[in-house]
C-alpha cells in the first residue's frame, strides 16, 4: 500500500509539473502560437476528463473540490500577475496554500 501511495504522489507531482510547464509556455507564447497553446489546453482537458470518468462518485466529488480550490487560486493569481508573482517566497506560500487545501479536501473525503 505504501508503494501505491508513493506512486499516487509521484503521479500527482508529475501532473502538476506538466501543468506548470505548459502554463509557462502559454504565458511566454507569442500571439501567433496561441493556436498551439489552445491545443495543449484541449489535450490536458481531455486527459483530465478521462481520468475523472474512471473514478467512483466519491472521488469525483474530491476532484470537483480540488478543481474549485484551484480555479479560485488561478483567478486570484491571474488577477495580480506582476513581477512579484515570481518572487520565490510568494511561490512557496502559494504552493503551501495549495497543499493545505488539497490535504483538507482529501482528509474531508475520508469521513
Amino acid at each position: 500500500m505504501r508503494e501505491f501511495m508513493n506512486a499516487m504522489v509521484r503521479f500527482s507531482a508529475a501532473l502538476t509539473a506538466f501543468g506548470w510547464h505548459q502554463t509557462t509556455i502559454a504565458i511566454a507564447a507569442p500571439a501567433q502560437m496561441l493556436g498551439g497553446v489552445r491545443q495543449i489546453k484541449e489535450a490536458m482537458d481531455a486527459a483530465s476528463e478521462v481520468l475523472r470518468d474512471n473514478v467512483d462518485e466519491g472521488q469525483k466529488q474530491v476532484f470537483s473540490s480540488i478543481v474549485g480550490v484551484s480555479t479560485g487560486l488561478v483567478a486570484r493569481t491571474v488577477g495580480m500577475v506582476d513581477a512579484s508573482l515570481f518572487d520565490p517566497s510568494r511561490i512557496v506560500q502559494t504552493t503551501m496554500g495549495i497543499a493545505r487545501s488539497t490535504t483538507d479536501t482529501l482528509l474531508g473525503s475520508r469521513s
